[in-house]
């Protein structure tokens, strides 16, 4: 994983670094742990952004802890964030409406499974 890391100290701006340092660790490591510092340390270098944003939130909701308050409040802050920056880019950035897109999909099953129960 050093590599990843010289990536994002290389070029600390550079999302899909983030992100793709995020996935190894969250999704091909099992690290829940190091996933979520990955995404904090992100979120220290470039606040708000959505797609960081977002892996918290999926770190948070898969963990199955239960912490569904957590999941939701990444999610609504990552939908919020993508907002405001389309207001400025407008709506031909495809990654952040994609990300506000996906976010807010977790949102809307978050809602649906709290229905159910």
């Amino acid at each position: 994983m050093p590599w990843f890391w010289a990536s994002v100290k290389a070029d600390p701006r550079n999302i899909e670094a983030w992100t793709t340092t995020w996935y190894i660790a969250n999704n091909m490591m099992k690290d829940k742990d190091l996933a979520l510092r990955v995404v904090a340390e992100g979120l220290e270098k470039n606040p708000d952004d959505p797609e960081l944003l977002i892996c918290r939130g999926r770190t948070i909701y898969d963990n199955g802890r239960g912490e569904f308050a957590a999941a939701r409040e990444a999610f609504s802050a990552a939908v919020a964030a993508a907002s405001r920056m389309l207001q400025h880019v407008g709506s031909s950035e495809e990654r952040i409406v994609q990300a506000r897109n996906f976010a807010q999909a977790y949102l809307d099953e978050m809602a649906k499974r709290e229905a159910r129960q």
